[in-house]
């Protein structure tokens, strides 16, 4: 797998794991301004960074 397909295949990891959260989020409102699943949001966001870094790494892009 080149870079780009790595990439590509995080990316719509990423986006189908913040699809869920979302719907969950829909499924389940809450009033008010924060919704607790935001924690699982920022989470994965994190989770996602660490593995776009290990990519990045892996490919000599800094």
């Amino acid at each position: 797998m080149t870079y780009k397909e790595e990439s590509d295949e995080l990316i719509k990891w990423y986006a189908e794991e913040n699809r869920k959260i979302s719907e969950k989020m829909r499924e389940h409102p809450v009033p008010g301004l924060d919704h607790p699943l935001e924690v699982e949001v920022k989470a994965l966001h994190q989770v996602w960074l660490k593995k776009l870094k290990e990519l990045q790494k892996k490919y000599g892009i800094e």
